[in-house]
């Protein structure tokens, strides 16, 4: 049975992407004007993977940690409590 709920194409999905898209823009500027050497990219899975799709290939050497999970609000302490270990010796 199929339901008429929009899937790929709803409303709520093209603005997703077309924030995702957003995002990727202003992290794409930032690393061009050297504001960032390694990034590590937190965002809910769904999120993550339209944030995933958006980015330049060109960003993906600096890319240190993808983490899927929703954060709402989270303190600096919180997020990195997520953030692997390892990573942090990457980060300089």
């Amino acid at each position: 049975m199929h339901h008429g709920t929009g899937g790929e194409r709803g409303p709520h999905r093209q603005v997703a992407i077309a924030f995702a898209r957003r995002i990727a823009a202003e992290i794409a500027k930032s690393r061009r004007s050297r504001e960032f050497d390694r990034l590590v990219l937190i965002a809910a899975p769904s999120f993550l993977g339209l944030l995933r799709k958006s980015l330049p290939k060109s960003l993906q050497p600096a890319i240190a940690a993808e983490i899927a999970k929703d954060l709402p609000n989270p303190t600096k302490e919180e997020i990195r409590s997520h953030i692997p270990r390892p990573v942090f010796r990457t980060i300089r």
